[in-house]
């Protein structure tokens, strides 16, 4: 304000939390690139949908696991046994008109709903390998070329193992190589866990074509589609030989759109 002394607001260039220096080389968003910091988020995001889908496992949940000490990476999940999983407590108390517990006395997780994220967990081993890359967290290796390096290495061994020139060999990737090859540099003993989870895809892609009538189209999904997520209309305009654009640019050929927002500026 005028008027006032006011000293300028000096952003700081190391986490809050583990105190690493953070990466600044973007002018929007400075990260932390610790993969010991944000346990939570990390883990979370690699049972997220988009990644090993791992249905019914919450951040609430990982939150008592990592409470109870029973996890510290999301491999640890695959150790889980029912029994581990049934003592845990879910943050809710008996009341105190409760005739089997003490009022006060913590709800547990339970046999019952154990043996389902058990089996929900135990599932997800066979998940494709592009859904197994992705789930890492590592930067810029997200759906699209977490899909594409899966399609041309056929081996998660040979990704993580690639050098910067082989992992520029995927189009689009460019500068983006090398702060991938960081990343796999940066979590060589969360990748050794990966390795002893037992997922069974590991060495195999098994590519779904279902047509090739949008080959050589761009199509960009604005809205909702009935029926199917956001991801999964991308998994079905690949499967027919198209490419599935996150925004409109020069290349986009087709833009999908319900009625009611056909005035898109896409």
């Amino acid at each position: 304000r005028k008027g006032k002394n006011l000293n300028a607001y000096v952003a700081p260039t190391t986490c809050p939390k583990c105190s690493e220096e953070l990466d600044t080389t973007s002018s929007i968003i400075w990260r932390c690139e610790n993969p010991e910091c944000a346990v939570a988020n990390r883990i979370l995001h690699a049972v997220s949908r988009d990644n090993l889908d791992m249905d019914g496992i919450s951040s609430k949940l990982i939150e008592k696991l990592l409470e109870a000490e029973l996890i510290n990476d999301v491999t640890d999940l695959y150790k889980l046994t029912v029994a581990q999983i049934a003592g845990l407590e879910t943050g809710r108390f008996y009341a105190a008109d409760n005739k089997e517990n003490k009022a006060g006395d913590p709800i547990l997780v339970g046999e019952i709903m154990a043996k389902k994220h058990f089996k929900n967990i135990q599932v997800t081993k066979e998940r494709e390998l592009n859904k197994i890359v992705s789930s890492l967290g590592v930067r810029h290796l997200g759906r699209t070329f977490s899909a594409a390096y899966a399609k041309h290495f056929k081996s998660f061994d040979k990704i993580v193992n690639a050098s910067v020139k082989e992992l520029q060999g995927i189009d689009k990737v460019k500068d983006k190589a090398v702060a991938i090859r960081a990343g796999f540099d940066a979590i060589q003993p969360l990748l050794e866990k990966y390795r002893a989870v037992g997922f069974t895809n590991m060495d195999k892609v098994e590519e779904v074509v279902l047509g090739s009538a949008l080959k050589g189209e761009t199509v960009v999904i604005t809205g909702a589609v009935p029926g199917y997520g956001r991801n999964e209309v991308k998994d079905l305009i690949e499967a027919h030989g198209g490419l599935a654009g996150g925004s409109v640019s020069g290349k986009t050929t087709l833009v999908v759109a319900p009625k009611d927002e056909r005035d898109s500026t896409k």
